[in-house]
């Protein structure tokens, strides 16, 4: 295997996430819906939005008139200092536990969810071993990672545990492969390695808590958990007006059932209009994180956290309104269609 295969940067770690990385066991990790469109720039720009501004971003990311030259040497690693100066101070000062847990979760709405988290984790240990050997940098910073190589027993709680760990590992190497060279440097990922705030078991604890779906093993495939049907037995309350929309609703596919997954804040909004209530819309009530919901119609979906400006339809505690789906994670198992849907 030739060195340049033995370097944690950005592009070998897509090409491993891909299935193409040569000399490794690697196997295409991501979801049919994510593959669409997933270029090795797309999918970098993506995670780092999870973590600083976007008009840090864009110029950096948008090669619409030329290729950038920054642009390619951040993925490919090859100078020292990779990373932009601009990108290094965003990062510095936006990387939080927050960011890292956002970026965690981002991860989990791409990989398909059939995935074997076994077979990434062995996959990333191999990785991350022979990145280790070659790179000098990385092998002072990834012992962050140690904590997250432990095989745990197979049952439901530890099959999710298993995938969080290999999304919140996939996080620190991106953050590793983005920083490059300044990765040992840098005292934001100093301090963060050995704070407790980003600590395997307290992430775990706040994404099982509120951020990701229940996954039970049964076999090769997951169900979810049995969903709290009381919020579907209550009166249909719909405003005035609604009626109409509500019907055109059901027209525009991604009907199923979705988890609240709203990363900066622990409630998602239900509004009267399909939009924010900042562009006029007035809110209804608050969905908490966790909470499963039947979703009769929404434009757009494209995933969380990929779904800006798409609303969809649903009702919660009897009232009829619009959420967000960019925080909504549609569930893998789908039971049947709630009653209430019939009276649209």
């Amino acid at each position: 295997m030739s060195e340049k295969f033995l370097i944690l940067t950005p592009r070998n770690l897509y090409t491993l996430l891909s299935g193409k990385l040569e000399g490794f066991r690697c196997m295409q990790v991501f979801s049919a819906e994510a593959l669409r469109g997933m270029k090795l720039t797309r999918l970098w720009q993506d995670f780092l939005r999870n973590i600083v501004p976007e008009d840090v971003l864009y110029p950096m990311f948008d090669t619409s008139e030329r290729r950038r030259r920054s642009l390619s040497v951040l993925m490919n690693r090859n100078t020292e200092n990779s990373c932009p100066r601009k990108l290094y101070a965003a990062l510095e000062e936006h990387l939080n536990a927050e960011a890292i847990l956002r970026a965690a979760v981002w991860w989990d709405g791409i990989i398909a969810p059939l995935a074997d988290p076994w077979a990434i984790h062995d996959m990333l240990m191999e990785f991350e071993r022979a990145c280790e050997v070659m790179d000098t940098d990385f092998a002072r910073c990834s012992g962050v990672l140690d904590a997250l190589r432990q095989n745990s027993a197979e049952s439901m709680e530890m099959h999710d545990r298993v995938r969080f760990g290999c999304t919140l590992r996939l996080t620190w190497l991106g953050l590793f492969a983005i920083y490059g060279g300044r990765m040992v440097a840098s005292r934001t990922l100093s301090r963060l390695r050995t704070s407790g705030e980003c600590s395997p078991v307290e992430l775990w604890r706040r994404a099982y808590c509120g951020y990701l779906p229940k996954r039970a093993r049964q076999g090769t495939s997951y169900a979810e958990r049995p969903l709290d049907r009381t919020v579907v037995t209550m009166p249909l309350v719909m405003e005035s007006g609604m009626q109409k929309d509500a019907a055109s609703a059901l027209k525009q596919g991604n009907q199923g059932w979705y988890v609240v997954s709203n990363w900066s804040d622990p409630m998602a909004s239900l509004n009267n209009r399909p939009c924010p209530t900042f562009n006029g819309s007035r809110q209804l009530a608050l969905i908490p994180n966790g909470a499963q919901i039947y979703i009769a119609g929404a434009p757009y979906y494209k995933g969380l956290g990929n779904s800006r400006g798409s609303f969809g339809l649903t009702l919660w505690n009897g009232i009829c309104g619009y959420v967000p789906m960019n925080y909504l994670t549609r569930l893998n198992e789908q039971p049947p269609q709630p009653d209430w849907v019939k009276q649209l």
